[in-house]
């Protein structure tokens, strides 16, 4: 399935660039459409072009008066070792931790590489929202997706011009760019006019992307501990206004509120210290949310400053933070939303009184109806533009075949037991009905992870790094051997703990049940390749229902299957323990297969064994794979040579739900997740002996438990839940598809029908994709 491409300012230290673009995306996924951001950390293209736009400036006096201020602060951040500067410093950190939210795309380096890959990548591409058709963001051409082929659809959704009137001279470059575009809307009805006033084009205004999202959307994503005690005025102005300040001064007078302010966010006031009472600087887009969430007032002169306080229905005061004929005046903006939602009389200059400012209608009544509507007109407008693959479904509530995940929850939950796991020609397992039998009671549609929007219970999260006590556990395991011993805990108990074997005869990987710790010596050491759950969630449920301790582990997919399963049938789980395991993607059993042959006919062996991480080596930081035949290895390759490990990582053998993974984020459903622990040393030095180490994190009062049976086998370090998954990818992010994936699977598909022809060569593979 191709991806829905997204071009927008993700990466700007700015709140509402940021949470404007997390909502598009976000609002998109929540409808099940694939989706990522272009990657611009190397689109040499794009700086070239900006730079080419500011030389061109350098002789307009007011424009480089205009940008002077910011500039010069930029340069001051850079050599200052002052506090406030180290202050800011860190909200830019906060501003970089936060892009895990985004899925992104790989990254390119040129216009003409995106073009290129864009053709086999994307069904569509999606600019927007923001300032992005500034004079600036023309020039360096990124924005006006003039890099996109013509046969891939193209869309801008809520762009903003960010002024009030097109340069003469940039005119015609504009008229070029969006006649392109095969749907065209806008944020503001003064882009709207814009528009209509050199072209002949349909344009549609329609909402900012955070507003695609309800108030409740947002505390879901942004739920946070108060940062604030007490009841306070927030500001937030991005502007040098000294008379706005001085309208906030005099609130307080009356009010008695005490002043938290973020400041000096885009440029630097000085004065601006003297009227707060307190100047936050550690706070990120999610921050910034719940501090106008829990504000009495707000003063803000900031659109997006705006928008959150209309969805929160704040008492709130806007401000014109530039002249109207200012050359970059963005206020047209702010008068396009106020009049939206008939709240014009929010926009204030700083010089009113005080009596006549709180005399405003607060009243959000009026106000919120026209939001939904205008939300659902919108959201009607972008859904109806996208054009769909022509992929055909499975029979699960039209679930598209590239959202399923192959958990099997819906085979499990089947009362007439129709629905069988059937592999397609890539090797992935998928649900087939069968029709005679179906008597379309919907319980496959309910149980279905993917189908449905998944609530988390709140849990103040805390991590550790860990590593098992036992030397053959540690050296048997992949990272640092934790599963081990929250296994040992339940079997302790008499409990029953499911997870993944390796069958070393068909090389096939299952989710089987072990009784003792024998059986589970064979669960450690990761595998790369999807495993089999079976009838393993029926098997849970059984031993729940006999009041079983029961211990599973599995990918966050799976866990969130047998979890929707359980929680169908109302099953009592306080006895069970989930834990899941962060991974990057899961691979086709069919390649692993083919793999091994190749191997076999390649060096004229039998193995009997295969090791993905092998330690025994280089020991834990390095990517590897062994295979061994009757106890001794006969091959060993790292990550940069062995086909089967490049097929993985550069994303050639995944499954495509894993592309556009649904459950890439921090809150889930296990009560422990665990991962590889690279950088132990970070945490605790007498850990970092290259052994493997497993970073903890506990999701759940029942995790809190069963890692505190544990402990006795592990030396272990406690560590913050924000250090544990601070620059975790695969936690947030999906990975990308190859390019070349489509071809790899038909031509190893064609290929293995011939059986390789029992070649020690494998011309189609290895000439394409194994070298």
């Amino acid at each position: 399935m191709k991806k829905v491409a997204l071009v927008g300012c993700y990466f700007q230290h700015n709140y509402g660039s940021q949470l404007q673009a997390l909502a598009l995306q976000e609002f998109l996924k929540s409808k099940k459409i694939p989706v990522e951001y272009i990657d611009v950390t190397k689109l040499s293209d794009f700086a070239k072009g900006k730079k080419k736009y500011y030389k061109r400036k350098i002789l307009d006096l007011k424009f480089v008066r205009a940008k002077f201020g910011m500039a010069l602060f930029k340069i001051k951040k850079k050599i200052s070792h002052s506090n406030k500067i180290k202050q800011l410093k860190i909200r830019d950190r906060k501003f970089d931790e936060f892009k895990h939210n985004f899925s992104l795309s790989k990254k390119y380096h040129t216009y003409k590489e995106l073009h290129d890959q864009a053709l086999e990548r994307y069904s569509n591409v999606i600019v927007g929202s923001d300032q992005l058709w500034l004079p600036v963001n023309v020039i360096a051409d990124f924005y006006t997706l003039n890099w996109v082929p013509d046969s891939i659809n193209k869309i801008s959704y809520s762009t903003s011009f960010g002024f009030s009137s097109i340069p003469k001279k940039y005119e015609k470059r504009y008229i070029n760019f969006l006649s392109r575009i095969n749907s065209l809307s806008v944020r503001e009805e003064s882009g709207n006019s814009l528009i209509r006033s050199i072209t002949n084009l349909d344009v549609t205004t329609v909402c900012d992307p955070t507003m695609l999202l309800t108030k409740s959307d947002w505390l879901k994503l942004a739920s946070r501990t108060n940062r604030v005690d007490g009841k306070y005025i927030f500001v937030y102005f991005l502007g040098k206004n000294k008379e706005h300040w001085e309208f906030v001064k005099r609130l307080q007078k009356i009010t008695g509120l005490k002043i938290i302010s973020l400041n000096h966010c885009d440029e630097f006031f000085k004065a601006a210290d003297k009227y707060t009472d307190k100047a936050l600087y550690d706070v990120d887009p999610f921050d910034f949310i719940n501090l106008i969430t829990n504000a009495e007032y707000v003063c803000t002169d900031s659109f997006h400053g705006s928008i959150f306080s209309i969805l929160n229905n704040r008492k709130f005061f806007t401000f014109r933070r530039f002249a109207d004929k200012s050359k970059v005046s963005t206020n047209s903006r702010i008068y396009s939303l106020l009049k939206s939602f008939d709240l014009q009389d929010h926009l204030l200059n700083g010089d009113e009184k005080i009596d006549d400012a709180l005399k405003i209608n607060f009243d959000y009544k009026i106000a919120n109806s026209l939001i939904e509507e205008y939300r659902n007109l919108s959201s009607s407008w972008l859904l109806s533009s996208i054009k769909h693959d022509d992929e055909r479904p499975i029979r699960v509530d039209g679930l598209k075949k590239w959202e399923c995940s192959g958990c099997q929850a819906c085979m499990n939950a089947c009362p007439k037991q129709c629905i069988k796991m059937e592999s397609d020609k890539e090797g992935f397992l998928y649900p087939s009905i069968a029709n005679d039998d179906c008597i379309n009671c919907g319980i496959c549609m309910n149980v279905c992870p993917v189908n449905k929007d998944l609530v988390y219970d709140q849990y103040a999260q805390y991590g550790y790094v860990v590593q098992n006590k036992d030397e053959v556990i540690l050296k048997e395991s992949t990272s640092g051997g934790a599963f081990s011993a929250f296994a040992k805990a339940i079997l302790d108990e008499n409990g029953h703990v499911y997870g993944v074997k390796l069958d070393t005869k068909t090389f096939t990987a299952q989710h089987v049940l072990a009784l003792n710790y024998k059986e589970i010596s064979s669960f450690r050491n990761s595998k790369y390749v999807q495993s089999d759950t079976g009838k393993t969630f029926s098997s849970v449920k059984d031993d729940l229902m006999q009041g079983k301790k029961v211990l599973y582990s599995g990918t966050t997919c799976q866990i969130e299957g047998l979890y929707s399963f359980l929680k169908l049938f109302n099953v009592d789980m306080s006895n069970l323990f989930l834990i899941d395991v962060i991974c990057r993607c899961v691979t086709s059993p069919l390649v692993l297969k083919n793999y091994m042959e190749y191997q076999n006919n390649r060096f004229h062996f039998s193995a009997d064994k295969i090791i993905f991480r092998d330690k025994s080596i280089y020991g834990y930081d390095y990517s590897n794979l062994s295979i061994y035949a009757k106890g001794k290895k006969k091959y060993h390759q790292g990550v940069d040579k062995d086909p089967y490990l490049k097929l993985m990582f550069d994303g050639t053998s995944i499954r495509p739900s894993c592309a556009s993974c649904h459950f890439k984020h921090q809150l889930r459903h296990s009560d422990i997740t665990i991962w590889d622990c690279f950088d132990v040393g970070n945490y605790d030095s007498a850990l970092d002996n290259n052994k493997g180490a497993t970073k903890v994190l506990i999701n759940s009062p029942k995790g809190a438990i069963l890692l505190e049976k544990s402990l006795g086998n592990l030396k272990y370090k406690e560590v913050s839940a924000d250090s544990l998954i601070y620059n975790n990818y695969e936690m947030f992010n999906s990975p990308s598809e190859s390019l070349i994936r489509e071809r790899f699977f038909s031509d190893m598909y064609c290929y293995q029908t011939n059986n390789y022809l029992k070649n020690t060569e494998v011309p189609v593979l290895k000439a394409k994709y194994l070298i």
